[in-house]
């Protein structure tokens, strides 16, 4: 009797735990502490004495967090689900350091013995996801002592690195994995050909990490041929377009043209998005296609697999290569009798059943053959075509007096070291001039301090910086742009929707033209607007144009008055343009493999 009395006092601590927490998750926090304060010795139970420090924390008492959540580990400490909950208010409330303790201690604790890297893999990763970014690197380091030869744990600090902004370390972080290795995981391969893009100029270096990448994919993912169900090499064919990205996301801004456009008699569209997602956009999408499948609830790859087989789709086209997701590993078992990429991702995707990627004569000259897998088909004048949000405000005029500002809204793992100096050099140029940084990585401390000491390492002085915090809101970030007079891009990774989005905005976009595809979007965007001068191929060219640019006033303010109505009148936007011509494409790849002449 006195057995089950205490089983029942128990349980009810137990519930009522997990009703104070999700008080706490539905941000009732107060409800939550008085709710715990009510049971005499809630102190006693490491469940509420969780559930009193994520109240705590949330209100402000970061201390008292601290304290609390570490005292339910030493009550329960052989519990690692009580453990887990320590680690994640040390990063949520404390500083780097408090959250490498923690992970020390959970590693000592009686429940050491049963933690896994998975553990650890989960705090860092919800530590990046709130933008704490030395916790997270903390937490890895110590995950890492105790998982020496765990490459995931490798790949999760490069992955860090590059997130926060720091592309070089990530390039060294995975170039030491691959060397640490004798036989490097896909994990590993993919990380280095991730991290390729933003830091490595050399085309070959590029291709070399992209081609290990898709070697180490295929050896996991064997493919066997897809034979057209009906060679008829002009018959109306099924399209499937794969990607995690159909919802308010970049890459539909370059894929609706042909969504809209297509010729409806000659092709039906099936969409498959490889994560769960869903908003307004996706709902527009569904009713552009003919069918839409979320392949991620099918429980993985060969059932996705299977699925696009027994859609008979005879053209699948990725759009995300080597991006997180299943599409790549789906399109290297051969999915379809036809698969193309395009759009989504900057590289060769370096699996032999890609067939072919969709570039044009400026993005991949002449010889880019040798840095791809697939076979380039080259769509011009541009590979790309833009359609606007229809919520984007007016442009709005500069005002006359002011310093003339340059900006950029580009993603923080653009920014390198290299970009930065070249940066300097530009303000150097432009006396009085300002630069303007606009990443939702700002809003974090740990974020903004490496930015900073980034920006100050390649000779920026920081008070000639605003750097400003990410706008949620779309019109909003688009509004941001009358506070810019010129755009500069990164190098080597070039903006897309960024330069879209600025030239649009009527701010004239300034670019360093390189060698790998990623370095030369850039060019080819700026040659559709007519304003190829600014594509340039040298640094002190690309000093010279943003300084003469900043100079020159009048030529500004003709383009800040006509730069959207000349964007809107290019290739750039031609929907109906692109569309005819990727539908050709389109058919001569089918009509190839048809055997068709």
């Amino acid at each position: 009797m006195l057995a089950a009395v205490i089983d029942g006092l128990e349980q009810r601590l137990v519930a009522l735990g997990v009703q104070a927490v999700a008080l706490v998750d539905a941000g009732k926090f107060k409800d939550a502490e008085a709710l715990v304060q009510r049971v005499r010795n809630w102190n006693e139970d490491a469940g509420l004495l969780i559930a009193m420090a994520l109240a705590k924390g949330n209100m402000g008492d970061k201390a008292q967090a601290l304290y609390l959540a570490k005292r339910a580990f030493l009550r329960a400490s052989e519990y690692t689900d009580v453990a887990q909950e320590y680690l994640d208010a040390a990063w949520k409330f404390g500083t780097s350091e408090d959250a490498a303790r923690a992970a020390r201690e959970v590693v000592a604790s009686p429940a050491g013995g049963r933690v896994t890297d998975a553990f650890f893999r989960r705090a860092c990763g919800m530590a990046v996801e709130k933008t704490k970014f030395f916790a997270a690197l903390a937490i890895n380091d110590v995950a890492l002592a105790k998982f020496p030869t765990n490459s995931d744990l490798l790949c999760g600090k490069g992955s860090v690195l590059l997130t926060m902004g720091d592309p070089e370390g990530a390039v060294e972080c995975a170039r030491d994995a691959l060397a640490r290795f004798a036989h490097p995981s896909m994990g590993l391969h993919a990380l280095m050909a991730a991290v390729s893009n933003y830091a490595c100029e050399d085309p070959a270096e590029v291709f070399a990490a992209h081609r290990a990448c898709g070697e180490a994919i295929e050896k996991v993912r064997a493919h066997t041929p897809v034979p057209p169900r009906d060679p008829d090499p002009d018959r109306p064919l099924r399209i499937g377009f794969i990607s995690g990205d159909f919802y308010d996301h970049a890459v539909v801004r370059f894929l609706s043209a042909f969504l809209t456009h297509r010729d409806r008699t000659r092709c039906s569209v099936v969409c498959f998005m490889t994560i769960r997602v869903a908003d307004d956009t996706t709902k527009w999408i569904r009713g552009m296609v003919d069918g839409y499948h979320h392949v991620e609830t099918l429980g993985g790859v060969p059932a996705a697999l299977d699925l696009i087989r027994r859609e008979n789709i005879d053209v699948l086209i990725d759009l995300a290569g080597l991006l997180p997701g299943q599409s790549l590993e789906v399109t290297a078992m051969r999915a379809a009798p036809v698969q193309m990429t395009m759009i989504g991702y900057p590289a060769t995707c370096g699996i032999s059943p890609m067939d072919v990627r969709v570039v044009d004569s400026l993005t991949d000259p002449p010889g880019a053959e040798a840095f791809a897998t697939e076979r380039l088909a080259r769509l011009d004048p541009c590979f790309l075509c833009y359609t606007p949000r229809p919520d984007a405000p007016p442009v709005e005029a500069r005002p006359p007096g002011g310093p003339v500002v340059f900006g950029s809204f580009n993603s923080m793992q653009k920014h390198t070291m290299r970009t930065l100096r070249l940066w300097a050099r530009v303000l150097e140029s432009a006396p009085g001039s300002r630069l303007l940084i606009k990443n939702r990585m700002v809003l974090d401390a740990d974020a903004r301090a490496v930015l900073v000491k980034r920006i100050t390492d390649a000779g920026i002085p920081i008070d000639r910086c605003d750097l400003t915090e990410f706008i949620m809101n779309k019109a909003g970030h688009l509004g941001a742009y009358a506070r810019v007079d010129i755009a500069l891009d990164t190098f080597p990774y070039h903006g897309t929707t960024t330069t879209c989005e600025a030239l649009y905005m009527g701010v004239p976009v300034v670019s360093r033209v390189g060698r790998t595809h990623a370095a030369r979007v850039g060019l080819s965007l700026l040659t559709s607007v007519g304003l190829a001068d600014l594509a340039c191929d040298s640094d002190d060219a690309f000093v010279e144009a943003a300084a003469s640019l900043a100079q020159d006033s009048s030529r500004r303010a003709h383009l800040r008055g006509t730069l959207r109505d000349q964007m809107l009148a290019s290739p750039l936007c031609d929907g109906p343009d692109h569309t005819r011509r990727l539908e050709s494409l389109i058919r001569s790849e089918w009509r190839r493999v048809c055997g068709a002449k």
